[in-house]
């Protein structure tokens, strides 16, 4: 909020502000300081962020009575609307996580965990069909391969690492 108020003040200063080197200087920094400020760390995954409303229905149990599996649904003008998806470890640690489209089809950023909690893996989904970056990694937390994935199929320069960090390409067309 005080950026916003921030901002319109210099925005109404500008004519003269652009009068003076030390002006131009300081709106220089200023716009230095917006966009750095507008770019966060915080992944783009929807996921992340559930809904206050977000209902989870377990489909189904581990042998040790956890949750194996859940859907999660949010309530949208009193409508229950599919959210995503969770698998989870017997321990209860997420296995496999993403967004759900209405057809129940992956649809969004999905990711998969080893049970210490290390990622596994992220791919990007369009009704079902894997679409966009794919990362994979090995337990151990290394990069195992990235390339980018286009109608269910790999697609351009795909880079892969061996357990010892060797590092080979392949393209797809």
């Amino acid at each position: 909020m005080e950026l916003k108020i921030f901002s319109k003040n210099y925005y109404l200063k500008l004519p003269r502000l652009l009068q003076s080197k030390k002006s131009l200087i300081n709106l220089g920094l200023f716009l230095i300081v917006v966009l750095v400020s507008s770019c966060s760390a915080k992944e783009d995954n929807p996921i992340l962020e559930r809904p206050k409303n977000l209902e989870i229905e377990v489909n189904e149990f581990h042998e040790n009575g956890k949750p194996k599996s859940q859907e999660l649904y949010y309530l949208m003008n009193g409508v229950k609307t599919i959210y995503g998806y969770e698998e989870l470890y017997p321990s209860g640690e997420k296995k496999i996580t993403g967004l759900y489209n209405e057809a129940h089809k992956r649809d969004g950023l999905w990711k998969s965990f080893y049970e210490t909690g290390t990622p596994w893996s992220t791919g990007g989904y369009s009704s079902g069909i894997e679409n966009g970056e794919k990362k994979v990694w090995y337990p151990n937390g290394e990069l195992r391969y990235e390339g980018e994935m286009k109608e269910g199929k790999p697609s351009g320069r795909w880079i892969f690492w061996d357990e010892k960090g060797v590092k080979t390409t392949k393209v797809y067309e």
